[in-house]
């Protein structure tokens, strides 16, 4: 087992001989969680009524003063976690009991231990991102433990025994009480999410550009919907009007569905179905409003009998779809570069359906999380060379900074999209910039 030593780490650990990017900053960053964090209210009376003295005794009984002494033994008890679960807990996370791999020593309830995240492999839960498994089966002593591991803090273990890590399917196993980043970042999870959701600042532009000439009498698509913060924002900017949400997996639509009602959206309607393929041809002649109204969700909250969706039913579109991430923070695996391509060429697939989805005169929102080009301008550039009846117009907000020069974009073109980059030292000032890596381009189709 080897180790990437932290500023905050017991000063005996040998370094990560696999995490050496040419750029150590750069590391640090992705590292690293954001410094702030944003809270999206769903209706005025929650934010002005609710929200500030929730967020007052939350932020209380967060910053508490804890000191942790016998750190030899701390050093000898050490839980180690899947890259997953070890980037949510460098963001505030608690850490559930599936997230650890392998632990050892004389843990009991109360001990504080020293807590260690795998950085060898993407993926949580013992698979790669591939679903293969890890050398390492679930469970295994730390001795045992092959792989590359980075320092996260210090935690209490919160389970009676070692066993009930592996033993237990649910529950919190170690709480941390300190990490090696710093200061314990805030985390906002243990807020009330029924009346206001919790999201990056950059996340919240693509929602709030697109709300500008939303009305009532709009239909809405959120093609790639999951976990559901962006839906979530969308319905509370949309006037009541006729949402759609999607995402392949069943199993995350049921979970965004059960979150926008506990919300109190009752104006969005879900499906799961492969965004890819969603737009079809042979519809042309439904009415999307029809088609729902013919099939009522099931005990899930899914549409689930809908898997296609007619071309031009939707006034506005935004699509999120799945990229490289690696805007995203804390980020504890680096991809290759070959993975970081493929990207660029599959986002096009889903441009394409959207592009045909969307009304004449209808507005489209792209974004990203990650700050690679090619899956940002690219697309742009691709939008704009192959659709005639597409036109890139401004976002509409002062935050982040331009596109950046690609060929086959203008400097007026640059101007119009909104590119968030933490790697930018001038950014590092403001909020947006300590945030996450994050690009939002607005289309209009012509009529």
């Amino acid at each position: 087992m080897s180790t990437q030593s932290s500023p905050s780490s017991p000063s005996n650990k040998p370094s990560s001989k696999k995490l050496k990017p040419t750029n150590p900053s750069s590391l640090a960053g992705m590292s690293a969680p954001p410094s702030s964090s944003s809270i999206t209210p769903h209706s005025i009376d929650s934010f002005v009524v609710s929200l500030p003295s929730s967020l007052r005794l939350h932020l209380s009984s967060h910053f508490t003063e804890t000191e942790i002494n016998r750190i030899q033994e701390c050093y000898k008890k050490a839980p180690e976690l899947d890259r997953i679960c070890a980037e949510a807990v460098l963001r505030g996370a608690a850490i559930f009991n599936v997230g650890i791999l392998s632990s050892n020593g004389d843990i009991v309830k109360g001990s504080e231990v020293y807590v260690w995240g795998d950085v060898t492999l993407p993926g949580g839960a013992g698979k790669t991102s591939s679903g293969k498994s890890k050398k390492n089966n679930r469970g295994c002593k730390v001795p045992l433990f092959q792989g590359d591991v980075m320092y996260l803090g210090v935690g209490v273990v919160e389970v009676d025994k070692q066993s009930d890590f592996f033993r237990l399917s649910k529950g919190t196993g170690v709480t941390m009480v300190s990490l090696a980043t710093g200061k314990k970042p805030l985390s906002l999870n243990s807020l009330d999410n029924t009346k206001w959701f919790c999201q990056n600042l950059p996340s919240l532009v693509p929602a709030y550009s697109l709300s500008e000439t939303i009305t009532s009498d709009s239909t809405v698509l959120d093609m790639c919907a999951a976990p559901g913060g962006k839906t979530s924002h969308i319905s509370s900017l949309s006037k009541n009007c006729f949402v759609v949400a999607n995402d392949r997996s069943k199993k995350k639509m049921t979970s965004v569905s059960t979150l926008l009602k506990s919300q109190g959206f009752d104006n969005v309607n879900c499906i799961s179905s492969d965004a890819t393929k969603l737009c079809d041809e042979s519809l042309s002649s439904e009415n999307v409003h029809e088609i729902f109204s013919k099939s009522p969700s099931n005990t899930s909250g899914l549409h689930s009998t809908i898997k296609r969706l007619p071309p031009e039913s939707f006034t506005h579109i935004l699509l999120d779809p799945p990229c490289s991430a690696l805007g995203l923070r804390p980020r504890l695996h680096i991809p290759s570069n070959d993975d970081v391509k493929k990207y660029g060429v599959y986002q096009k697939g889903f441009v394409d359906q959207a592009v045909k989805l969307l009304k004449p005169g209808g507005v489209m929102c792209y974004s990203t999380c990650t700050y690679n080009p090619d899956e940002n301008e690219g697309v742009v550039k691709h939008v704009l060379e192959k659709y005639e009846d597409m036109e890139l117009v401004d976002v509409g907000v002062e935050l982040g900074k331009e596109g950046i020069e690609w060929e086959g974009l203008t400097e007026e073109d640059r101007k119009k999209v909104r590119r968030f980059d933490w790697c930018d030292a001038e950014e590092r000032e403001d909020m947006a910039g300590s945030s996450i890596g994050f690009f939002v381009a607005k289309f209009v189709k012509k009529a």
